[in-house]
């Protein structure tokens, strides 16, 4: 099972990057599930994931900053009409790895479904 995150990049002049803050949390929950986390799209900084299901069905994850220390964790299933689905988690540092973890349960509940 593959996992793509993705974040919007807010650098700021001369100080710690948004991504730096919760690097860390992320890489470690994406080890427990064996996903891989993706840090560049179309020449921007990301962390970004795909969940997938049974026959070709994916979610993606992907987490933007929203502040300093403050982050929206996203969740799509890919789908453009009737069947899209689209949540979004508010995070902090603090407890981004539990918005994660709330994230990877709903992908994986949507692709149950």
């Amino acid at each position: 099972m593959a996992v793509r995150l993705g974040l919007t990049s807010l650098g700021t002049g001369g100080t710690v990057k948004t991504y730096e803050l919760i690097d860390q949390e992320l890489y470690a929950w994406a080890a427990s599930y064996g996903l891989e986390i993706f840090t560049e799209y179309q020449d921007f900084e990301v962390r970004s994931t795909d969940v997938l299901g049974n026959a070709g069905t994916k979610c993606q994850i992907w987490v933007e900053p929203t502040g300093t220390s403050t982050f929206v964790v996203n969740i799509w299933n890919y789908q453009k009409k009737q069947a899209k689905r689209l949540k979004q988690l508010r995070a902090s540092k603090a407890d981004i790895r539990n918005r994660l973890e709330e994230a990877y349960q709903t992908a994986r509940e949507w692709l149950n479904t």
